[in-house]
C-alpha cells in the first residue's frame, strides 16, 4: 500500500503539453507536503487557464524553472512572488483502464498507475 499526506489530491490532465509522459485525461495524485525537487513533476496553478497543469520542477544555475514536456510552450521561472503557484508534487498517475489509447498511450496492458 503506498500512503501520501492528509491533503492529498487528484487532478485530472486537461491538455497534452506534458505528452508522451501525462496524456490528457490522465488522473495525478497530488501531495502538497512533498517537497518539489529537482526533475519531478509537479501542479501549478496557471493563471493565464486558470486551472491546474503538471510540468517538471528543475533547478538550473540556481533558478527554479517549471517545464513543459511539449518544446513550443515556454519555460516558467518560479519566484518568490508566484510559488504560491504551486499546488504540490506529482506522487501517482492512474489512467482510466477503459480508455482506448495508441502504442504511445503509455502503460503496459494491465498496468494502469505508476508513481510520479
Amino acid at each position: 500500500m503506498v500512503s501520501y499526506g492528509p491533503d492529498t489530491f487528484v487532478m485530472r490532465v486537461e491538455d497534452d503539453s506534458m505528452a508522451p509522459r501525462f496524456l490528457r485525461g490522465d488522473y495525478v495524485y497530488v501531495d502538497p507536503d512533498e517537497p518539489a525537487a529537482h526533475g519531478r513533476y509537479v501542479a501549478i496553478r496557471d493563471g493565464a487557464a486558470g486551472a491546474g497543469v503538471v510540468r517538471r520542477y528543475l533547478v538550473e544555475a540556481g533558478r527554479r524553472v517549471i517545464r513543459a514536456l511539449h518544446p513550443d510552450l515556454p519555460d516558467r521561472l518560479l519566484t518568490y512572488d508566484n510559488e504560491t503557484d504551486l499546488r504540490g508534487t506529482v506522487v501517482f498517475r492512474g489512467r482510466d483502464p477503459r480508455s482506448r489509447r495508441g502504442p504511445t498511450g503509455g502503460l503496459a496492458p494491465g498496468r494502469h498507475g505508476e508513481r510520479g
